[in-house]
């Protein structure tokens, strides 16, 4: 689980600069 959010995240980070604020909810929503 944690080793595909990793992975996602990376993904989505490659293809797209993502603000801060989305990724915390991301990684809120992770947790």
């Amino acid at each position: 689980m944690l080793n595909s959010f990793i992975f996602l995240n990376q993904l989505m980070t490659n293809s797209l600069p993502m603000t801060n604020d989305l990724r915390q909810e991301l990684s809120a929503t992770a947790m």
